[in-house]
């Protein structure tokens, strides 16, 4: 369960963090015209700065995850960033959650759910 916990600590950040990514993204302008311009106030960005340190914060409870559980049960745990991504696009940023996404994703749920019946130690 332990191992469940770090995996599921990575999901979430780095999930928090590229919706906020996206929500700073969407309050600059990025044009090819000016790339110098465009860096600077996507980078500037306290969004933008926040949504890529969670991130980078992902990265470290996904290490601790790998290293204590087998890579052929902590990778498809990934899969619930599906899931929480496609939920919160749909309730921030009001993008289509289709029936077939819906299904998509219950999919990905009886999937997730088998997986954490399996051994998740070496």
């Amino acid at each position: 369960m332990k191992i469940f916990k770090y995996i599921l600590a990575s999901v979430i950040l780095i999930n928090a963090g590229n919706l906020i990514v996206k929500y700073g993204l969407q309050q600059s302008t990025f044009q090819f015209g000016d790339l110098v311009t465009s860096y600077v106030n996507i980078f500037t960005n306290p969004f933008i700065l926040v949504g890529m340190l969670a991130v980078g914060a992902s990265s470290i409870f996904w290490l601790s995850a790998l290293s204590r559980a087998d890579l052929s049960y902590a990778y498809p745990m990934i899969s619930i960033g599906y899931i929480i991504t496609a939920v919160a696009a749909w309730a921030f940023f009001k993008e289509n959650l289709s029936i077939i996404r819906m299904a998509g994703i219950l999919i990905i749920c009886s999937g997730v759910f088998l997986m954490s019946k399996s051994e998740a130690k070496k």
